[in-house]
Protein backbone atom coordinates (compact mmCIF):
# COMPACT_ATOMS: atom_id res chain seq x y z
CA UNK A 1 0.00 0.00 0.00
CA UNK A 2 2.22 2.93 -1.25
CA UNK A 3 -0.24 5.86 -0.04
CA UNK A 4 0.28 4.25 3.77
CA UNK A 5 3.93 3.29 2.83
CA UNK A 6 4.56 7.16 2.75
CA UNK A 7 2.05 8.30 5.68
CA UNK A 8 4.29 6.11 7.87
CA UNK A 9 7.27 7.31 6.22
CA UNK A 10 6.99 10.84 6.85
CA UNK A 11 5.58 10.05 10.46
CA UNK A 12 8.52 8.47 11.42
CA UNK A 13 10.82 11.20 9.27
CA UNK A 14 8.84 14.02 9.79
CA UNK A 15 6.07 15.62 7.14
CA UNK A 16 6.81 18.33 4.65
CA UNK A 17 6.46 22.08 5.87
CA UNK A 18 2.62 23.55 5.47
CA UNK A 19 3.28 26.07 3.18
CA UNK A 20 2.07 29.52 3.68
CA UNK A 21 -1.19 30.35 0.95
CA UNK A 22 0.98 33.40 -0.77
CA UNK A 23 3.91 30.61 -1.03
CA UNK A 24 1.70 28.89 -3.58
CA UNK A 25 0.98 32.48 -5.58
CA UNK A 26 3.13 33.69 -8.15
CA UNK A 27 7.20 34.66 -7.39
CA UNK A 28 9.17 37.23 -9.72
CA UNK A 29 13.12 35.88 -9.70
CA UNK A 30 16.25 36.90 -11.46
CA UNK A 31 19.92 37.19 -10.77
CA UNK A 32 20.04 40.85 -10.94
CA UNK A 33 21.69 43.96 -8.83
CA UNK A 34 17.88 45.69 -7.56
CA UNK A 35 17.90 49.12 -6.40
CA UNK A 36 15.10 49.47 -4.14
CA UNK A 37 13.20 51.70 -6.02
CA UNK A 38 13.59 48.88 -9.53
CA UNK A 39 12.28 46.06 -7.95
CA UNK A 40 9.33 48.22 -6.08
CA UNK A 41 8.73 50.11 -9.91
CA UNK A 42 9.11 45.84 -11.31
CA UNK A 43 6.31 45.13 -8.90
CA UNK A 44 3.92 47.99 -9.71
CA UNK A 45 4.65 46.85 -13.62
CA UNK A 46 3.35 43.49 -12.60
CA UNK A 47 0.01 45.50 -11.19
CA UNK A 48 -0.10 47.82 -14.65
CA UNK A 49 -0.31 44.61 -16.46
CA UNK A 50 -3.15 43.03 -14.38
CA UNK A 51 -0.58 39.75 -13.62
CA UNK A 52 -0.70 37.97 -10.38
CA UNK A 53 2.49 38.78 -7.91
CA UNK A 54 2.94 37.65 -4.44
CA UNK A 55 6.29 37.03 -3.70
CA UNK A 56 9.44 38.90 -5.19
CA UNK A 57 13.02 37.58 -4.65
CA UNK A 58 16.46 39.65 -4.06
CA UNK A 59 19.25 37.35 -5.16
CA UNK A 60 22.60 38.12 -3.48
CA UNK A 61 23.29 41.71 -4.45
CA UNK A 62 21.13 42.72 -1.47
CA UNK A 63 24.50 42.30 0.27
CA UNK A 64 27.33 44.58 0.52
CA UNK A 65 30.61 41.61 0.13
CA UNK A 66 30.61 40.92 -2.98
CA UNK A 67 33.23 37.80 -2.82
CA UNK A 68 31.24 34.83 -3.03
CA UNK A 69 28.63 36.33 -0.95
CA UNK A 70 30.09 36.41 2.60
CA UNK A 71 28.69 38.50 4.98
CA UNK A 72 25.46 39.83 6.18
CA UNK A 73 26.62 43.74 5.96
CA UNK A 74 23.75 45.55 3.41
CA UNK A 75 24.28 46.71 0.56
CA UNK A 76 23.05 50.35 1.24
CA UNK A 77 23.85 51.73 -2.64
CA UNK A 78 21.24 49.75 -3.48
CA UNK A 79 19.25 49.38 -0.60
CA UNK A 80 19.44 53.16 1.66
CA UNK A 81 16.44 52.46 3.83
CA UNK A 82 16.01 48.35 3.85
CA UNK A 83 12.90 48.50 6.95
CA UNK A 84 11.85 51.33 4.23
CA UNK A 85 11.91 48.93 1.45
CA UNK A 86 10.47 45.74 2.98
CA UNK A 87 7.29 48.27 4.23
CA UNK A 88 6.53 48.96 0.68
CA UNK A 89 6.64 45.90 -0.81
CA UNK A 90 4.27 44.73 1.97
CA UNK A 91 1.88 47.62 1.27
CA UNK A 92 1.79 46.21 -2.32
CA UNK A 93 0.96 42.90 -0.89
CA UNK A 94 4.19 40.90 -2.02
CA UNK A 95 6.35 39.38 0.13
CA UNK A 96 10.54 39.03 -0.23
CA UNK A 97 12.94 36.38 -0.27
CA UNK A 98 16.82 37.25 0.31
CA UNK A 99 19.26 35.01 -1.04
CA UNK A 100 21.90 34.00 0.78
CA UNK A 101 25.60 31.91 -0.22
CA UNK A 102 26.16 30.94 3.26
CA UNK A 103 30.10 30.26 4.43
CA UNK A 104 31.52 28.66 7.28
CA UNK A 105 31.92 30.85 10.46
CA UNK A 106 35.44 30.51 11.07
CA UNK A 107 35.59 27.28 9.61
CA UNK A 108 33.67 26.24 12.15
CA UNK A 109 31.16 22.94 11.94
CA UNK A 110 27.37 23.45 11.94
CA UNK A 111 26.35 22.74 15.55
CA UNK A 112 29.41 24.54 17.14
CA UNK A 113 28.20 27.32 19.56
CA UNK A 114 30.12 30.49 17.47
CA UNK A 115 28.75 29.07 14.02
CA UNK A 116 25.33 29.04 15.65
CA UNK A 117 25.52 32.11 17.49
CA UNK A 118 26.78 33.54 13.96
CA UNK A 119 24.14 32.47 11.75
CA UNK A 120 21.15 33.13 14.41
CA UNK A 121 22.17 36.90 15.07
CA UNK A 122 22.84 37.38 11.48
CA UNK A 123 19.45 36.06 9.64
CA UNK A 124 17.62 36.84 12.64
CA UNK A 125 18.62 40.58 12.23
CA UNK A 126 17.61 40.58 8.64
CA UNK A 127 14.17 39.17 9.62
CA UNK A 128 13.99 42.17 11.91
CA UNK A 129 13.70 45.02 8.86
CA UNK A 130 10.50 42.56 7.59
CA UNK A 131 12.37 39.94 5.19
CA UNK A 132 10.10 37.07 4.70
CA UNK A 133 11.65 34.42 3.44
CA UNK A 134 15.62 33.11 3.03
CA UNK A 135 16.54 31.12 0.44
CA UNK A 136 19.70 28.70 1.09
CA UNK A 137 21.79 28.42 -1.48
CA UNK A 138 24.70 25.97 -1.31
CA UNK A 139 28.36 27.28 -2.68
CA UNK A 140 30.16 24.97 -4.71
CA UNK A 141 33.47 25.83 -3.37
CA UNK A 142 32.76 26.73 0.24
CA UNK A 143 29.85 24.91 2.28
CA UNK A 144 28.57 24.86 5.46
CA UNK A 145 30.21 22.16 7.61
CA UNK A 146 28.78 19.14 8.86
CA UNK A 147 29.50 17.31 11.98
CA UNK A 148 28.82 13.95 10.10
CA UNK A 149 29.58 12.49 6.83
CA UNK A 150 25.93 10.82 6.90
CA UNK A 151 23.88 14.17 6.01
CA UNK A 152 24.69 16.31 3.50
CA UNK A 153 25.52 20.20 4.29
CA UNK A 154 22.52 21.35 1.72
CA UNK A 155 20.06 19.20 4.02
CA UNK A 156 21.73 20.54 7.53
CA UNK A 157 21.87 23.65 5.83
CA UNK A 158 17.80 23.67 5.43
CA UNK A 159 17.69 22.35 9.15
CA UNK A 160 19.34 25.41 10.48
CA UNK A 161 17.74 28.29 8.30
CA UNK A 162 14.17 26.62 9.03
CA UNK A 163 14.91 26.55 12.54
CA UNK A 164 16.04 30.03 12.59
CA UNK A 165 13.10 31.11 10.52
CA UNK A 166 10.85 29.34 13.64
CA UNK A 167 12.71 30.43 16.29
CA UNK A 168 11.91 34.09 14.68
CA UNK A 169 8.67 34.11 14.02
CA UNK A 170 7.44 32.08 17.74
CA UNK A 171 9.51 35.04 18.91
CA UNK A 172 7.81 37.69 16.91
CA UNK A 173 4.01 36.44 18.25
CA UNK A 174 5.52 36.25 22.01
CA UNK A 175 5.61 32.56 21.32
CA UNK A 176 1.71 31.81 20.65
CA UNK A 177 2.24 28.43 19.04
CA UNK A 178 -0.68 28.06 17.25
CA UNK A 179 -0.66 31.65 15.52
CA UNK A 180 3.34 32.45 14.49
CA UNK A 181 4.00 33.17 10.75
CA UNK A 182 4.77 29.50 9.42
CA UNK A 183 8.43 29.39 8.56
CA UNK A 184 9.15 28.74 4.60
CA UNK A 185 12.94 28.62 3.33
CA UNK A 186 13.69 27.72 -0.23
CA UNK A 187 17.36 25.25 -0.52
CA UNK A 188 18.48 22.77 -3.35
CA UNK A 189 17.45 19.85 -3.97
CA UNK A 190 20.14 17.39 -2.49
CA UNK A 191 21.69 15.98 -5.52
CA UNK A 192 20.18 17.18 -8.46
CA UNK A 193 23.16 18.94 -9.91
CA UNK A 194 21.92 21.93 -12.43
CA UNK A 195 18.79 19.92 -13.25
CA UNK A 196 20.93 16.38 -13.40
CA UNK A 197 18.58 13.93 -11.23
CA UNK A 198 20.77 11.28 -9.53
CA UNK A 199 19.02 10.44 -6.29
CA UNK A 200 17.87 11.60 -3.39
CA UNK A 201 20.94 11.05 -0.70
CA UNK A 202 19.04 11.30 2.99
CA UNK A 203 15.67 10.43 4.70
CA UNK A 204 15.52 13.89 6.28
CA UNK A 205 15.40 16.86 3.04
CA UNK A 206 11.89 16.09 2.26
CA UNK A 207 11.11 18.03 5.51
CA UNK A 208 11.81 21.19 3.96
CA UNK A 209 9.85 22.99 1.59
CA UNK A 210 10.67 24.81 -1.66
CA UNK A 211 13.58 22.79 -3.37
CA UNK A 212 14.66 24.08 -6.57
CA UNK A 213 17.11 21.86 -9.12
CA UNK A 214 19.41 24.75 -9.90
CA UNK A 215 21.06 26.73 -12.71
CA UNK A 216 18.99 25.24 -15.49
CA UNK A 217 19.04 25.85 -19.54
CA UNK A 218 16.05 27.37 -21.57
CA UNK A 219 15.50 24.77 -24.17
CA UNK A 220 12.48 22.19 -24.05
CA UNK A 221 15.12 19.70 -23.46
CA UNK A 222 15.34 20.98 -19.86
CA UNK A 223 11.73 21.89 -19.46
CA UNK A 224 11.57 17.72 -20.70
CA UNK A 225 14.07 16.70 -17.78
CA UNK A 226 12.36 19.45 -15.18
CA UNK A 227 8.93 17.50 -15.22
CA UNK A 228 10.58 14.52 -15.27
CA UNK A 229 12.98 15.24 -11.88
CA UNK A 230 9.85 16.44 -10.60
CA UNK A 231 7.85 13.69 -11.10
CA UNK A 232 10.53 11.89 -9.57
CA UNK A 233 11.08 14.04 -6.53
CA UNK A 234 7.24 13.72 -5.68
CA UNK A 235 7.58 9.93 -5.37
CA UNK A 236 10.26 10.54 -3.09
CA UNK A 237 8.15 12.78 -0.54
CA UNK A 238 9.13 16.56 -2.08
CA UNK A 239 6.52 18.13 -2.40
CA UNK A 240 7.34 21.71 -3.52
CA UNK A 241 9.47 21.08 -5.86
CA UNK A 242 10.56 24.32 -7.99
CA UNK A 243 12.41 24.78 -11.37
CA UNK A 244 13.68 27.91 -12.84
CA UNK A 245 11.01 28.48 -15.24
CA UNK A 246 11.92 29.83 -18.34
CA UNK A 247 15.54 28.59 -17.56
CA UNK A 248 18.02 30.63 -15.77
CA UNK A 249 21.01 30.88 -18.52
CA UNK A 250 19.72 30.94 -22.28
CA UNK A 251 17.07 33.01 -24.26
CA UNK A 252 13.74 30.71 -24.99
CA UNK A 253 11.67 31.90 -27.97
CA UNK A 254 8.79 33.59 -27.15
CA UNK A 255 6.92 29.21 -27.71
CA UNK A 256 9.57 27.82 -25.17
CA UNK A 257 8.56 30.72 -23.19
CA UNK A 258 5.11 29.61 -22.84
CA UNK A 259 5.46 26.34 -22.35
CA UNK A 260 7.24 27.16 -19.33
CA UNK A 261 4.79 29.11 -17.78
CA UNK A 262 2.17 26.34 -18.85
CA UNK A 263 3.71 23.77 -16.98
CA UNK A 264 4.86 26.61 -13.96
CA UNK A 265 1.01 26.79 -13.47
CA UNK A 266 0.72 23.34 -12.34
CA UNK A 267 4.31 22.97 -10.94
CA UNK A 268 4.22 23.11 -6.74
CA UNK A 269 5.82 26.56 -7.15
CA UNK A 270 5.21 28.93 -9.42
CA UNK A 271 9.08 30.98 -9.85
CA UNK A 272 10.25 32.31 -12.74
CA UNK A 273 13.98 33.33 -13.09
CA UNK A 274 17.28 34.16 -14.64
CA UNK A 275 20.63 35.54 -14.32
CA UNK A 276 21.18 39.06 -15.59
CA UNK A 277 23.57 37.88 -18.64
CA UNK A 278 20.04 36.80 -20.57
CA UNK A 279 18.75 39.07 -23.68
CA UNK A 280 15.40 39.00 -21.87
CA UNK A 281 14.43 38.75 -18.27
CA UNK A 282 11.60 35.93 -17.53
CA UNK A 283 8.45 39.03 -17.26
CA UNK A 284 5.54 38.60 -19.90
CA UNK A 285 6.05 42.11 -20.82
CA UNK A 286 9.65 41.42 -22.23
CA UNK A 287 7.57 39.50 -24.82
CA UNK A 288 4.75 40.74 -26.90
CA UNK A 289 0.66 41.12 -26.21
CA UNK A 290 -0.43 37.42 -26.71
CA UNK A 291 2.71 36.42 -24.45
CA UNK A 292 1.24 38.88 -21.79
CA UNK A 293 -2.45 37.43 -22.13
CA UNK A 294 -1.29 33.73 -22.02
CA UNK A 295 0.51 34.38 -19.02
CA UNK A 296 -2.21 36.00 -17.59
CA UNK A 297 -4.70 33.10 -18.53
CA UNK A 298 -2.35 30.36 -17.22
CA UNK A 299 -1.78 32.54 -13.78
CA UNK A 300 -5.35 33.33 -13.52
CA UNK A 301 -6.22 29.98 -13.96
CA UNK A 302 -3.63 29.06 -10.54
CA UNK A 303 -5.13 31.47 -8.99
CA UNK A 304 -8.51 30.16 -9.45
CA UNK A 305 -7.58 26.64 -8.17
CA UNK A 306 -5.58 28.34 -5.45
CA UNK A 307 -7.85 26.74 -2.28
CA UNK A 308 -8.14 23.62 -4.01
CA UNK A 309 -4.12 23.43 -4.08
CA UNK A 310 -4.20 24.87 -0.98
CA UNK A 311 -6.09 22.28 0.84
CA UNK A 312 -4.23 19.02 -0.92
CA UNK A 313 -1.23 20.84 0.52
CA UNK A 314 -2.45 20.51 3.67
CA UNK A 315 -3.08 16.70 2.88
CA UNK A 316 0.40 16.41 2.11
CA UNK A 317 1.34 17.72 5.22
CA UNK A 318 -0.65 15.16 7.20
CA UNK A 319 -0.39 12.23 5.29
CA UNK A 320 3.00 12.75 3.20
CA UNK A 321 1.39 11.70 0.29
CA UNK A 322 2.42 14.79 -2.88
CA UNK A 323 -0.34 17.09 -4.08
CA UNK A 324 1.26 16.65 -7.43
CA UNK A 325 1.60 13.10 -8.08
CA UNK A 326 3.12 10.24 -10.37
CA UNK A 327 0.50 8.82 -12.52
CA UNK A 328 1.93 5.68 -10.86
CA UNK A 329 0.54 6.85 -7.50
CA UNK A 330 -3.05 7.26 -8.55
CA UNK A 331 -3.10 4.19 -11.08
CA UNK A 332 -0.26 1.66 -9.03
CA UNK A 333 -1.63 -1.45 -11.01
CA UNK A 334 -1.35 0.45 -14.73
CA UNK A 335 2.06 -0.93 -16.36
CA UNK A 336 1.87 1.75 -19.06
CA UNK A 337 1.61 4.36 -15.61
CA UNK A 338 4.35 3.20 -14.36
CA UNK A 339 7.73 5.05 -15.06
CA UNK A 340 6.11 7.84 -16.98
CA UNK A 341 7.54 10.93 -16.95
CA UNK A 342 6.06 13.56 -18.70
CA UNK A 343 2.51 13.13 -17.27
CA UNK A 344 1.03 14.31 -13.84
CA UNK A 345 -1.78 14.65 -11.76
CA UNK A 346 -2.74 17.52 -9.19
CA UNK A 347 -4.37 15.45 -6.29
CA UNK A 348 -6.32 12.56 -8.70
CA UNK A 349 -8.86 15.16 -10.18
CA UNK A 350 -6.48 16.96 -12.85
CA UNK A 351 -3.79 15.49 -15.76
CA UNK A 352 -1.50 17.33 -16.88
CA UNK A 353 1.02 16.68 -19.87
CA UNK A 354 3.05 19.22 -20.86
CA UNK A 355 4.02 19.24 -24.68
CA UNK A 356 7.88 17.97 -24.59
CA UNK A 357 10.68 17.35 -26.38
CA UNK A 358 12.34 13.66 -26.90
CA UNK A 359 14.31 12.24 -23.80
CA UNK A 360 18.39 13.43 -24.26
CA UNK A 361 19.70 10.54 -22.87
CA UNK A 362 23.85 10.12 -22.69
CA UNK A 363 26.30 9.29 -25.06
CA UNK A 364 26.73 5.55 -25.26
CA UNK A 365 30.52 3.96 -26.26
CA UNK A 366 28.62 2.95 -29.58
CA UNK A 367 28.23 6.67 -30.77
CA UNK A 368 32.09 7.04 -30.41
CA UNK A 369 34.44 6.15 -33.29
CA UNK A 370 37.62 5.39 -31.44
CA UNK A 371 39.56 6.47 -28.60
CA UNK A 372 39.26 9.78 -26.74
CA UNK A 373 42.38 11.25 -27.05
CA UNK A 374 43.03 14.11 -24.39
CA UNK A 375 45.81 16.31 -23.19
CA UNK A 376 45.71 17.84 -19.74
CA UNK A 377 47.82 21.60 -18.56
CA UNK A 378 48.26 22.54 -15.86
CA UNK A 379 47.60 26.10 -16.79
CA UNK A 380 44.28 27.98 -17.85
CA UNK A 381 45.51 29.08 -21.01
CA UNK A 382 46.24 25.92 -22.88
CA UNK A 383 50.06 27.04 -22.79
CA UNK A 384 53.03 25.19 -23.30
CA UNK A 385 53.02 21.36 -23.34
CA UNK A 386 51.04 18.85 -22.21
CA UNK A 387 51.60 18.25 -18.40
CA UNK A 388 49.69 14.49 -18.55
CA UNK A 389 47.85 12.56 -21.99
CA UNK A 390 46.01 9.87 -22.01
CA UNK A 391 42.83 7.94 -24.02
CA UNK A 392 39.16 7.32 -23.12
CA UNK A 393 36.57 5.08 -24.65
CA UNK A 394 33.54 8.04 -23.56
CA UNK A 395 33.70 11.61 -22.73
CA UNK A 396 32.72 11.84 -19.56
CA UNK A 397 34.30 12.32 -16.10
CA UNK A 398 33.04 14.31 -12.80
CA UNK A 399 35.39 15.48 -10.09
CA UNK A 400 34.74 17.46 -7.04
CA UNK A 401 38.15 18.26 -5.43
CA UNK A 402 39.89 15.24 -7.19
CA UNK A 403 42.37 15.09 -9.75
CA UNK A 404 41.95 13.24 -12.77
CA UNK A 405 45.74 11.95 -12.39
CA UNK A 406 48.17 12.68 -10.17
CA UNK A 407 50.20 14.93 -12.57
CA UNK A 408 47.52 17.33 -12.74
CA UNK A 409 45.85 19.54 -10.06
CA UNK A 410 42.26 18.94 -9.64
CA UNK A 411 41.65 22.95 -10.17
CA UNK A 412 42.57 25.65 -12.57
CA UNK A 413 43.59 23.21 -15.84
CA UNK A 414 42.68 23.08 -19.14
CA UNK A 415 42.38 20.14 -21.49
CA UNK A 416 42.08 19.15 -25.27
CA UNK A 417 39.64 16.41 -26.45
CA UNK A 418 39.75 14.87 -29.88
CA UNK A 419 37.18 12.45 -31.37
CA UNK A 420 35.24 10.97 -33.66
CA UNK A 421 31.04 10.65 -33.45
CA UNK A 422 28.50 8.87 -35.59
CA UNK A 423 24.92 8.25 -35.16
CA UNK A 424 22.02 5.95 -36.35
CA UNK A 425 19.65 9.07 -36.26
CA UNK A 426 19.66 12.94 -37.05
CA UNK A 427 20.14 13.40 -33.44
CA UNK A 428 20.96 17.20 -31.93
CA UNK A 429 24.07 17.05 -29.49
CA UNK A 430 24.17 18.49 -25.77
CA UNK A 431 26.71 18.69 -23.44
CA UNK A 432 26.74 19.59 -19.67
CA UNK A 433 30.38 21.37 -19.04
CA UNK A 434 32.05 22.88 -15.41
CA UNK A 435 33.22 25.29 -16.40
CA UNK A 436 34.06 26.20 -20.00
CA UNK A 437 34.43 24.71 -23.44
CA UNK A 438 34.82 25.51 -27.31
CA UNK A 439 33.58 22.51 -29.83
CA UNK A 440 35.31 22.26 -33.07
CA UNK A 441 34.68 20.10 -36.30
CA UNK A 442 36.95 19.50 -38.88
CA UNK A 443 38.85 22.59 -37.08
CA UNK A 444 35.99 25.03 -37.36
CA UNK A 445 34.20 26.54 -34.16
CA UNK A 446 31.08 25.36 -33.77
CA UNK A 447 30.38 26.39 -30.15
CA UNK A 448 31.91 28.75 -27.86
CA UNK A 449 31.65 29.46 -23.84
CA UNK A 450 34.97 30.32 -22.20
CA UNK A 451 33.45 31.00 -18.94
CA UNK A 452 32.93 29.79 -15.61
CA UNK A 453 29.49 28.06 -14.65
CA UNK A 454 28.30 25.24 -13.47
CA UNK A 455 27.30 22.06 -15.67
CA UNK A 456 23.73 22.65 -17.03
CA UNK A 457 23.00 20.46 -20.18
CA UNK A 458 23.15 23.05 -23.18
CA UNK A 459 22.66 22.57 -26.92
CA UNK A 460 25.93 22.28 -28.90
CA UNK A 461 24.67 21.53 -33.00
CA UNK A 462 22.48 19.71 -34.75
CA UNK A 463 24.26 16.29 -36.25
CA UNK A 464 23.04 14.17 -39.65
CA UNK A 465 22.92 10.24 -39.24
CA UNK A 466 25.20 8.17 -40.55
CA UNK A 467 28.27 11.03 -40.79
CA UNK A 468 31.29 10.84 -39.06
CA UNK A 469 32.34 13.87 -37.40
CA UNK A 470 35.68 14.76 -36.27
CA UNK A 471 35.64 16.82 -33.04
CA UNK A 472 38.39 18.92 -31.08
CA UNK A 473 37.21 20.39 -27.62
CA UNK A 474 38.99 22.77 -25.63
CA UNK A 475 38.09 22.65 -21.87
CA UNK A 476 38.51 25.00 -18.99
CA UNK A 477 38.32 24.26 -15.50
CA UNK A 478 38.29 26.85 -12.62
CA UNK A 479 37.76 25.81 -8.88
CA UNK A 480 35.19 23.84 -7.58
CA UNK A 481 33.45 20.92 -9.45
CA UNK A 482 34.73 19.68 -13.25
CA UNK A 483 32.73 17.88 -15.06
CA UNK A 484 32.50 16.90 -18.77
CA UNK A 485 29.53 14.87 -20.11
CA UNK A 486 27.83 14.49 -23.81
CA UNK A 487 24.47 14.14 -24.77
CA UNK A 488 22.01 13.58 -27.39
CA UNK A 489 18.60 14.08 -28.66
CA UNK A 490 16.78 12.26 -31.76
CA UNK A 491 15.19 14.95 -33.58
CA UNK A 492 11.52 13.79 -34.10
CA UNK A 493 9.93 14.46 -37.78
CA UNK A 494 6.70 15.41 -36.36
CA UNK A 495 6.00 18.07 -34.02
CA UNK A 496 3.69 15.90 -31.50
CA UNK A 497 3.52 14.52 -28.09
CA UNK A 498 2.02 11.26 -27.17
CA UNK A 499 -0.01 11.79 -23.56
CA UNK A 500 -1.37 8.34 -22.39
CA UNK A 501 -4.34 8.43 -20.06
CA UNK A 502 -5.05 5.69 -17.51
CA UNK A 503 -7.82 3.99 -16.91
CA UNK A 504 -10.73 6.73 -16.03
CA UNK A 505 -12.91 9.01 -18.01
CA UNK A 506 -11.51 12.13 -18.57
CA UNK A 507 -12.70 15.47 -19.84
CA UNK A 508 -10.66 17.62 -21.81
CA UNK A 509 -10.41 20.89 -20.58
CA UNK A 510 -9.93 23.18 -23.88
CA UNK A 511 -11.85 21.23 -27.03
CA UNK A 512 -14.56 19.80 -24.40
CA UNK A 513 -13.91 16.37 -25.64
CA UNK A 514 -14.86 13.34 -23.01
CA UNK A 515 -12.09 10.56 -23.49
CA UNK A 516 -12.15 7.20 -22.23
CA UNK A 517 -9.20 5.36 -20.94
CA UNK A 518 -6.57 3.71 -21.24
CA UNK A 519 -6.05 4.94 -24.42
CA UNK A 520 -3.10 7.36 -25.82
CA UNK A 521 -3.79 10.54 -27.55
CA UNK A 522 -1.36 12.13 -30.48
CA UNK A 523 -1.44 15.90 -29.75
CA UNK A 524 0.28 18.38 -32.08
CA UNK A 525 2.31 20.79 -30.28
CA UNK A 526 1.31 24.37 -29.88
CA UNK A 527 2.38 27.26 -27.90
CA UNK A 528 -1.59 28.43 -26.84
CA UNK A 529 -2.94 24.98 -25.37
CA UNK A 530 -1.66 22.66 -22.53
CA UNK A 531 -3.47 19.08 -22.63
CA UNK A 532 -5.03 19.71 -19.51
CA UNK A 533 -7.78 17.12 -18.55
CA UNK A 534 -10.21 16.56 -15.63
CA UNK A 535 -10.91 13.60 -14.22
CA UNK A 536 -15.12 13.12 -14.95
CA UNK A 537 -16.47 13.49 -11.45
CA UNK A 538 -14.22 15.58 -9.68
CA UNK A 539 -15.22 18.56 -7.78
CA UNK A 540 -12.92 21.20 -8.07
CA UNK A 541 -13.52 24.87 -6.03
CA UNK A 542 -12.60 27.89 -7.93
CA UNK A 543 -12.34 31.13 -7.02
CA UNK A 544 -12.56 34.47 -8.57
CA UNK A 545 -9.55 36.02 -9.97
CA UNK A 546 -7.35 38.25 -8.01
CA UNK A 547 -3.94 39.00 -8.25
CA UNK A 548 -2.54 38.31 -4.86
CA UNK A 549 -3.80 35.83 -1.99
CA UNK A 550 -3.88 38.53 0.29
CA UNK A 551 -7.07 40.61 -1.39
Amino acid sequence: DHKKLRKLYTFLTKPSEFVRLSTLGCFNSRYYPYSSEEALSLMDKFNEFNLPLDNFVIDTDWRKAKERGIGYEINDTLFKDLKDFFSKAHQRNIEIMFNDHPEPFNNKQLFDEEEIKYREDNLKNIFSYGLDYWWYDRNWITKLISPTSFIAPETLGMYAFYEITQNYFKEASSFDIKHYKRPVIMGNVNNIINGEYKEILDIASHRYSIQWSGDITSTISSLTQEISNMIKCSLNCLAYYSSDLGGHIGDPTKEEYIKWIQFGTFEPIFRPHCTCSVKRFREPFNYDEETVNIFRDYTNLRYRLLPFIYKEAFETYQNGLPFIRALSLNYPNDKKANNNYSTFMLSDKLLISPLIDSKITPLTIDNYVGKVKAKFFNNINLEGSPDYECEFDTLNFELNGNSIHESIKPYDFTAIFEFKLKFNNNIMLYAAIDDGSIFYIDDKEVYSDWNYHGAAITKIIKLEKNKIYNFKMKYLQGGGQAKVALYKQIIRKENSTKVYLPSSTFFNLFTGEIINGPTTLKIKNTCEFLPLFVKCGSIIPLVKEVNNTKL
